[in-house]
């Protein structure tokens, strides 16, 4: 099986044109940067994401599995995308999702301003997002996708709920309170992710950290804070 690198050098020595600038053109077709395509041309990155795999072969019709993990055909002529995994393991030897059942989450970092209730979502060159969930998880919910946003948690105040280095699901079309739930927080101009408490008739920011000391709860002033969603939806790698 070829490793990761050795598939980016096949599918840019097989592009058609000249050999300057192929770089640049599947950065453009995958929608990413040329410095994120040189990374896994020299083996910095172990795969990428699905999104970039799924533009590439829309594109140039190398299969999304064979270019994330090197597994089923090289190129493809069929939606779906087959997924192995050891017998031994789990009982089930292949399954296989259909691709429009796999839809990306608009991913970045929030840019806010202290006192709005706008924001913007400023892409990110990141193999671990965009985040990748089912349709069917979106339309039980009864979620928009549009209104949904992944990100990088970036501190440990909401620990052990939720980790630095997690990626989670923000639903901006949520911004109703409820008691004990957790919210992104746009605290003067600062991302805040903490769990809403209500107490003595004020809503209060809290964390979930055992150090309270640390990371003492806050009162939620209109002005100062304003939400910009409910958290739905975490990914960790600690269990």
């Amino acid at each position: 099986m070829s490793t990761f690198p050795e598939r980016i050098r096949i599918i840019l020595s097989e592009m058609e044109g000249p050999q300057h600038g192929k770089q640049s053109r599947l950065a453009q077709i995958a929608g990413c940067t040329r410095g994120l395509v040189n990374q896994w041309k020299i083996g910095i990155h172990e795969t990428m994401g699905y999104a970039y795999a799924k533009n590439i072969e829309k594109a140039l019709g190398y299969s999304v599995s064979w270019v994330l993990d090197g597994t089923g055909a090289k190129q493809t002529g069929i939606g779906a995308t087959r997924y192995f995994v050891s017998e031994e393991a789990s009982g089930v030897g292949e399954f296989t999702v259909s691709d429009h059942e796999l839809v990306p989450v608009k991913t970045g970092v929030l840019n806010l301003k202290a006192g709005s209730e706008k924001f913007n979502v400023v892409p990110i060159d990141n193999d671990d997002l965009p985040f990748v969930v089912r349709r069917h998880w979106i339309n039980t919910h009864g979620y928009v996708l549009k209104r949904l946003i992944a990100i990088k948690v970036s501190d440990d105040s909401m620990e052990p709920a939720l980790y630095e280095g997690d990626t989670i699901i923000i639903n901006t079309a949520d911004r109703q309170f409820l008691d004990g739930v957790a919210f992104a927080i746009n605290y003067e101009g600062q991302l805040s992710l903490k769990r809403m408490m209500r107490d003595g008739g004020e809503w209060w920011l809290a964390s979930d950290h055992p150090d309270q000391r640390r990371f003492p709860r806050k009162l939620y002033r209109v002005g100062d804070c304003n939400p910009i969603g409910r958290i739905v939806c975490k990914q960790s790698a600690q269990i």
